[in-house]
């Protein structure tokens, strides 16, 4: 009999155990292993970072990998430059808080015909306008495809934790007197140290570096 109570009284305590514990392993789908300068290549031009393929993961797979904590919105500039974005506020990258933001590839009549079907629209602190998509639209932007990575670490960055990180960059670039761009392009990698504004580390497939070179090139 007492055989019979010791085993009903832990059944019970384990089932106590997994109900506390549910919460935080939902949580913890926003935390990786991966950390930012871990990049794979796959030598035909694409890369993984944090677990997403650059130019092959889908969105669905992408938020998959993420889990619960993320909001899937078009984000349209003040220039009505428009961008299918998945943001995940507290991202957790090893021992390294950031936020994370995922960009998708999606033609410029589609984001215009998911705006004008939004369910929410506000304007940001920043002058954007955020469309959360319709239920339908969700639906339909799973299949599209990552087209970058942006990480934005919760501490602030120096040129010595960049090489000693990532190694000497292929050329650097002064944007501005606050803003310099550290350049990868064999890593499809563009790190951003800002003295007003976060740092940010910006990811594409090394084939589709120029994404990131183009805009820098014509600011000259």
């Amino acid at each position: 009999m007492n055989k019979l109570l010791l085993t009903i009284a832990f059944v019970a305590l384990i089932a106590t155990a997994y109900v506390g514990l549910k919460p935080r392993a939902q949580h913890l789908a926003n935390e990786n292993t991966s950390l930012p300068w871990e990049i794979t290549l796959s030598g035909t031009g694409y890369s993984q970072v944090f677990g997403i393929d650059i130019g092959q993961s889908t969105l669905s797979e992408t938020a998959t990998l993420l889990g619960v904590d993320h909001e899937i919105a078009i984000i349209s500039d003040q220039e009505d430059n428009s961008a299918l974005e998945l943001y995940a506020a507290h991202y957790q990258s090893g021992p390294l808080s950031a936020k994370l933001i995922v960009g998708f590839r999606a033609e410029d009549d589609l984001l215009l015909a998911m705006k004008e079907r939004a369910d929410h629209k506000e304007y940001m602190a920043s002058g954007s306008r955020k469309f959360l998509l319709s239920e339908e639209d969700l639906h339909r932007a799973q299949g599209l495809i990552v087209r970058s990575v942006s990480f934005i670490p919760g501490a602030r960055l120096n040129q010595e934790i960049v090489e000693s990180r990532f190694g000497k960059p292929s050329q650097v670039v002064k944007a501005s007197e606050t803003e310099t761009h550290y350049l990868y392009p064999e890593q499809g990698l563009d790190i951003v140290l800002n003295s007003d504004a976060k740092d940010r580390l910006q990811y594409v497939a090394p084939k589709d570096f120029d994404l990131l070179l183009a805009p820098l090139q014509s600011a000259k």
